[in-house]
């Protein structure tokens, strides 16, 4: 049974009681001086004492209710908590996405001048060395938050409970780029 139904039940112990009867006796045996007669009653229940019995009954399902929407405005505010968490930490992965599919063709070209400046003689190799290095760090960079974004669009998929088909965008027009 419901909370609210178990307040609306013990609200109702507080209503009076009434009752009607009527009813008919027969005499079957013919005696002389006894008639058939018919008899009517009204009885009344008065809860006057009642509210000792009823108020906790009353205090508790209300209490009950009170428990009840409190826990669901609880529930509530987790979702919106872990929906709001999960989708800063998209958004934030996204961004890292982006900045890395801009830096990892500026080191590129990087790694390209420094081996032509170490070709025609005016840098030493380890300048082509730091450029491959960071190249290679941009990339793995790219990769990690690749695998960091998808898994914070699966935690916002499981708190909005259903898919968002975000994973596929993140990938869409960077295919070729970074490998």
């Amino acid at each position: 049974m419901s909370a609210e139904a178990q307040v609306r039940l013990a609200t109702a112990a507080r209503v009076p009681d009434l009752g009607l009867s009527l009813g008919e006796m027969h005499n079957y045996g013919g005696a002389p001086g006894q008639r058939d007669f018919f008899f009517a009653g009204l009885s009344v229940n008065l809860p006057l004492f009642e509210d000792a019995k009823t108020g906790p009954r009353v205090a508790g399902a209300r209490a009950t209710v009170t428990a009840l929407n409190a826990a669901v405005r609880a529930l509530r505010n987790r979702i919106l908590a872990e929906v709001a968490a999960a989708e800063a930490q998209v958004v934030a992965e996204q961004h890292l996405i982006e900045l890395h599919h801009k830096l990892i063709p500026l080191t590129r070209e990087a790694l390209e001048s420094a081996l032509s400046s170490y070709a025609a003689g005016r840098t030493d190799f380890m300048v082509v060395l730091d450029s491959e290095r960071e190249l290679q760090m941009h990339k793995l960079d790219l990769a990690a938050h690749l695998a960091a974004y998808e898994q914070a669009v699966g935690s916002l998929e499981h708190a909005v409970g259903g898919e968002l088909g975000l994973v596929v965008a993140s990938e869409a027009g960077h295919e070729g780029e970074g490998h």
